[in-house]
């Protein structure tokens, strides 16, 4: 005869697995930031090093 499973088979019900999503989430985000952020450093770095190798007179 078949059972109903009440929890997932590693042992992690629903509720758990729905709270680890945020954290994944969040990840994801993190990284899409951190991304965003490497590209705005990487167009102004030319900008920056031609500024700073101005010297004034």
């Amino acid at each position: 005869m078949s059972q109903k499973r009440g929890k997932e088979q590693d042992g992690s019900s629903p509720e758990e697995k729905r709270q680890r999503v945020p954290a994944l989430r969040r990840v994801i985000l993190e990284a899409v930031k951190m991304d965003t952020i490497q590209k705005i450093c990487s167009t102004l770095e030319p900008v920056l090093r031609r500024i700073v190798a101005i010297k004034p007179s």
